[in-house]
């Protein structure tokens, strides 16, 4: 792992504060995904999850290393 590549990953550990914009978004996240799981399945939430997930990291990952090339 290179060394941008441990900041990165240290840094995307760290909470975000807790602002009301987030809290708020946190709580519609959850409301959707348990209709997910209600209409889909627990294993399709989990797939969706999961690629929301990875979708979220590689652009953090993108932007992050855009912001330390300027």
């Amino acid at each position: 792992m290179d060394f941008l590549e441990t900041l990165f990953w240290d840094l995307r550990e760290k909470r975000l504060p807790l602002t009301q914009e987030l809290v708020e978004n946190e709580r519609v996240t959850s409301s959707l995904m348990e209709q997910v799981k209600e209409t889909m399945g627990v294993a399709m939430a989990d797939k969706v999850d999961g690629i929301y997930g990875e979708h979220e990291d590689i652009a953090c990952d993108y932007f992050f290393r855009y912001g330390v090339q300027l």
